[in-house]
């Protein structure tokens, strides 16, 4: 698992125990995270992207 992966793991976890809600900047991050993991062939299905 890389470092991309356990970011967006605890940035998930984070949101869910801080709630969405009460925290909008965690929900921010987690897109974020999710943009990086989508153009960057996250999960090691394409290693090597734009990013």
């Amino acid at each position: 698992m890389g470092l991309i992966e356990l970011l967006l793991i605890v940035l998930v976890v984070a949101a869910i125990l801080g709630g969405i809600t009460v925290s909008p900047l965690l929900l921010l991050l987690l897109l974020v995270a999710l943009v990086i993991l989508l153009t960057s062939g996250g999960f090691g299905y394409r290693r090597g992207g734009r990013l």
